[in-house]
């Protein structure tokens, strides 16, 4: 890319932002050995097992 086609970015929302680079990508891979991979956008706390437990475990009864 070079800086006359940088500008035409400013004026795109984030999203759209993202839009454009999928398809910068896609057609990247599509002349190079370079995969496109589409990751999404996850799930980056499937790992955070120790809030999970707590969240899932039983709460103690408050007697008054």
């Amino acid at each position: 890319m070079d800086s006359m086609n940088l500008h035409t970015f400013e004026t795109l929302s984030p999203f759209e932002i993202k839009d454009e680079l999928i398809k910068l990508a896609k057609k990247t891979s599509r002349t190079t050995q370079s995969a496109f991979l589409n990751a999404g956008r996850g799930n980056p706390n499937w790992i955070a097992t120790t809030p999970r437990e707590g969240y899932n475990s039983p709460s103690p009864k408050v007697s008054v």
